[in-house]
């Protein structure tokens, strides 16, 4: 039974006004035009739909049928499109976005106001974890969008957002914090709290030591721990001292509950990246909430 929404929408549009000629007025259309597509739907449904009586048409039990079904499929073509509509237009939507703990927690949360200010309908979902569950996500398709601090996935496509740097910090009672600064030579003799395997800031920190000449593999870590909130704890704490970003520990080192320690000619400096799938064509809201992060790229963010 072969017809499409012409048919039907000239259907309805006779049986409501019980006239073909008013149908054809409220259509824009031509009177033969309506009266011809109405005959093509009976001829490919095999079934008469109207009952002409002079000037009036009525229609019968399966034109009563039709109706009430075209009419159900109209509203929902209307409803359809609507809401695809509302999408492209970016009034509504929703977005699942995968970060990394240190942009996840202290970078994009500031970035999301103005975003929502401008398309308040898009509703975003952010999970956190470690880079390499990030990089997982967006591989997968769980997320369209992730952000991390690793500088290359394979088969995804990364640009860099935003700088960050890494530091060694140790409460101010700590004998590094007293001295101020220690050699990349001695890390494997101080009491160290490190991140768990597939943590980007763990990554940066090994990159960054075999750049120095310095083996990570001769790092005895007192524990390893699995967010950056438990290992900054753990340093508050007196358990050991640890690599972490500067944005994690501002307040801390305003306010004096933590040091930092330099370590000489080691380069903690890396960047976080916005990771998208190339495989995969990305929803308005994606491509939206991506343009609007790397419009902050240009700078570090404060």
């Amino acid at each position: 039974m072969p017809f499409d929404f012409r048919h039907l929408e000239a259907f309805v549009a006779v049986v409501r006004e019980s006239s073909f000629t008013k149908a054809a007025e409220s259509l824009g259309l031509s009177q033969p035009t309506v009266s011809e597509t109405v005959a093509n739907l009976e001829r490919s449904l095999g079934v008469t739909l109207l009952d002409r009586l002079g000037r009036g048409v009525t229609p019968t039990e399966a034109g009563r049928v039709l109706a009430r079904h075209a009419r159900s499929l109209l509203a929902g073509r209307e409803a359809t499109t609507t809401a695809l509509a509302a999408l492209v237009d970016l009034e509504t939507g929703s977005l699942r976005l995968a970060c990394s703990t240190v942009p996840g927690e202290h970078i994009l949360p500031a970035h999301l106001g103005p975003f929502h200010n401008r398309h308040p309908g898009i509703e975003i979902s952010v999970t956190i974890g470690d880079s390499e569950s990030v990089l997982a996500s967006v591989r997968s398709g769980d997320a369209e969008l992730g952000i991390c601090g690793v500088a290359e996935g394979r088969g995804l496509h990364l640009e860099r957002l935003w700088i960050d740097r890494v530091v060694l910090v140790a409460p101010p009672g700590h004998p590094l914090a007293r001295a101020g600064a220690t050699s990349a030579a001695d890390l494997p003799t101080v009491d160290l709290l490190l991140r768990e395997a597939g943590s980007g800031t763990l990554q940066s920190v090994e990159l960054a030591l075999a750049a120095a000449g310095q083996d990570p593999r001769t790092l005895h870590p007192v524990a390893r721990l699995g967010s950056t909130t438990a290992i900054k704890e753990a340093v508050l704490g007196g358990l050991g001292v640890s690599f972490l970003s500067e944005h994690s520990v501002r307040r801390e080192l305003a306010a004096g509950l933590l040091c930092t320690v330099e370590v000489a000619n080691l380069d903690l400096t890396r960047s976080f990246h916005l990771v998208t799938d190339p495989r995969r064509q990305p929803s308005r809201a994606a491509e939206a909430l991506a343009a609007h992060l790397l419009a902050t790229s240009t700078t570090a963010p404060t």
